[in-house]
């Protein structure tokens, strides 16, 4: 497993936490918890509930097997405390095999764009010829951070 990544955990949280410094976006992996920690991650550490989707609906196993929320409104103090960034990406994963499947990379890499598409809009950078390495790069990073905590997970099982 690449150990360049300092994934870690929050206690009380069954997910992986990664700090971005570069675009200050906090990575959230969660991968085969209950809902009712999903929920109260957001209920909790959210300020605000207008997240992008409705998380409570696509927490069914035979609706989708994971979803990604752009999350860059936070409670301060839950962050601050845990020495995270204000702003996160939070991505769910259902367990279906604790080998890495093809389908599993190819979910991994669609999650990942839609988290480069939301950090790289929160930043004004929109996608052109000259931004394309850009976005090609960090989803291939939020592919490697996603695929080493969902590793990480998967051996605490």
């Amino acid at each position: 497993m690449d150990s360049r990544l300092n994934t870690f955990k929050v206690e009380g949280l069954p997910f992986q936490f990664y700090n971005d410094p570069v675009y200050g976006v906090t990575i959230i992996t969660a991968f085969n918890c209950l809902p009712s920690d999903i929920k109260m991650f957001f209920e909790m550490f959210s300020k605000t509930k207008d997240l992008d989707c409705d998380y409570e609906d696509w927490l069914q196993e035979d609706k989708v097997w994971a979803f990604t929320v752009r999350l860059f409104n936070l409670d301060k103090d839950f962050y601050t405390k845990n020495n995270l960034f204000h702003k996160a990406l939070f991505f769910f994963f259902v367990y279906r095999n604790s080998k890495m499947t093809p389908q599993t990379i190819s979910t991994i890499a669609h999650e990942s764009l839609h988290g480069t598409i939301s950090v790289f809009s929160n930043a004004g950078i929109e996608l052109s010829e000259e931004s394309e390495e850009a976005f090609t790069y960090y989803t291939g990073f939020l592919s490697e951070v996603i695929s080493v905590s969902i590793s990480k997970l998967i051996e605490k099982k």
